[in-house]
């Protein structure tokens, strides 16, 4: 959360489901910091894992979380949700514009 006359942070976003996270690059200190980047995760069983996604300023303090369950995406048409989800934690107005798609492979 931004307080008056404080500058923006250089923020980076940790995504993890179970035992198995990636972390983005750093972007730039900014108030809308856009990473444009893919993870694919092994899942196991979606009716039960979740996607736990931080948002972190680089000296590690949280600027908002979202735990996505995967559940969501079972019920959505193609597998798949693409727009703006709340960040807990971030203060009013927090969101992040997230695409997630469960993809079967053979």
């Amino acid at each position: 959360q931004l307080r008056k006359g404080s500058k923006p942070p250089a923020a980076f976003a940790s995504l993890a489901v179970r035992d198995v996270s990636f972390k983005t690059k750093t972007c730039a200190p900014s108030t809308e910091p856009v990473w444009d980047e893919g993870f694919s995760f092994l899942i196991k069983r979606p009716h039960v894992e979740s996607l736990e996604l931080q948002v972190k300023d680089e000296g590690g303090q949280a600027l908002g979380t979202l735990s996505l369950p995967l559940t969501q995406l079972l019920a959505q048409e193609g597998l798949a949700m693409d727009g703006w989800v709340p960040l807990a934690g971030g203060g009013p107005g927090a969101q992040l514009l997230l695409r997630a798609q469960l993809g079967v492979s053979g």
